[in-house]
């Protein structure tokens, strides 16, 4: 209990101010210490049963308290520091929801929890209301002329009432007539959804608005996904060593070190076989290349009539041999050719 004085007339008065207040504000500022997270959420136009329907889905989640505004603004002025942001969230009705989530969470699930509801006749629209054209539930007869009084193209095609055309009927920031929203209501068309808007979300020293917690999941992860790549790849050409790199990173260097010491020509232990293989497969195909000639004895003749056809490719090398000579001659008048044309030149630039 608190107590201010007052001087009227010499009269001493004391405000006293109900236990139960002072209960509640102290109740709000242990649950903001508890928990990690807290938001403050919009309750008008969101009914006790719905409440009660969050409340249910969403236990062992987060908490739903419902306050007086002023309870809420005193608790937050005594907690002081960054928690006093929030103060500027606090209107007309007003719930706080604390959670142990992180603020993305927390939003994505209050706004799961919403709901379809109809708009009511005399209120501003918050979207543009579209109906699209098709057939409607309704048999002929009155019912016609109502949807057209309420301003949507109605018709009877094939013994149905049907929507003509595709049409807008309130834009954003319109006055929904009673007519419209009777005749949406019938439709069975629900343009807003009802449930705990959220306000502010408050974290360790941060505040988040709705427009800052809204994100496309299947999005974010694409991104995180491929900047995962991206690093991944960076990493591995840097040759910068992390858990997730030194096993590729040895298995790339083991590769790089055996190749090259194949082409090197270096005995190692792990290439050894290698290099003698690859040296048989030389000295057969050389010998091949002289295979109608008398520089090869006896021991080599055998060799070669035991290897495998497609290490003895005569035919083939024999080709290689006569282009490869045919494309020297060619460079070489070519280079002929050059030469002489550029002594014409200078010889024409020297006599003019």
């Amino acid at each position: 209990m608190t107590e201010s004085d007052v001087a009227r007339g010499g009269v001493r008065h004391t405000t006293h101010i109900p236990q139960w207040k002072l209960d509640e504000v102290a109740e709000i500022k242990r649950l903001i210490e508890e928990y990690n997270v807290f938001g403050l959420v919009a309750l008008r136009g969101i009914s006790s049963g719905q409440l009660q329907k969050i409340r249910r889905e969403t236990r062992g989640k987060l908490v739903i308290k419902v306050a007086r505004n002023n309870l809420i603004r005193r608790a937050l002025t005594d907690i002081g520091g960054e928690v006093t942001k929030m103060i500027d969230y606090i209107e007309d009705q007003t719930a706080i929801v604390y959670s142990n989530l992180n603020p993305f969470k927390l939003y994505d699930i209050l706004e799961s929890m919403k709901v379809p509801a109809p708009i009511k006749g005399g209120t501003v629209s918050p979207i543009d209301i579209t109906i699209e054209k098709g057939p409607t539930p309704f048999n002929p007869g009155p019912i016609v002329g109502e949807l057209q009084k309420a301003g949507i193209p109605a018709a009877i095609e094939g013994g149905k009432v049907v929507i003509k055309t595709t049409k807008t009927v309130v834009h954003a920031g319109e006055t929904v007539s009673k007519e419209l929203a009777s005749m949406l209501t019938r439709l069975e068309i629900y343009p807003l959804t009802v449930g705990l808007d959220v306000r502010a979300i408050y974290e360790d020293g941060m505040v988040f608005e709705p427009e800052m917690l809204v994100i496309d999941v299947a999005a974010t992860v694409a991104k995180l996904a491929q900047g995962y790549h991206d690093a991944f790849n960076l990493a591995m050409h840097c040759a910068y060593p992390t858990d997730e790199t030194i096993i590729p990173l040895i298995q790339k260097a083991f590769k790089e070190g055996y190749t090259l010491a194949l082409e090197g020509a270096i005995p190692a232990p792990a290439i050894i076989g290698d290099l003698l293989q690859r040296a048989h497969r030389d000295l057969i195909q050389i010998a091949s290349l002289l295979a109608d000639t008398d520089a090869l004895d006896e021991d080599l003749k055998a060799t070669l009539e035991l290897a495998p056809k497609s290490l003895t490719p005569v035919k083939e090398a024999k080709e290689v041999v006569k282009e490869t000579k045919e494309a020297t001659e060619e460079a070489a008048e070519d280079e002929e050719e050059k030469v002489d044309e550029e002594a014409a030149a200078g010889l024409g630039s020297l006599f003019g």
